[in-house]
């Protein structure tokens, strides 16, 4: 993880950071945009092995049904 960027809070840091360095703003929406893609891929990968792993989550409403 790069320094000050301990979570996606700071992530507007980094836009401003990016932007300021003359980034384009189509630039900056691509890095926006790919990280986006990159971690709804990785929490897919993880839900796939949690299902393989550990059974369903049942919430009290759904066990009744």
């Amino acid at each position: 993880m790069a320094e000050g960027l301990d979570d996606v809070t700071r992530y507007p840091y980094l836009f401003a950071e990016l932007l300021r360095r003359k980034y384009s703003d189509e630039d900056v929406r691509k890095i926006a945009g790919r990280n986006h893609l990159r971690a709804m891929r990785q929490m897919e990968q993880v839900a796939a092995q949690l299902q393989k792993s550990e059974g369903p989550l049942l919430t009290e409403g759904a066990k009744g049904a």
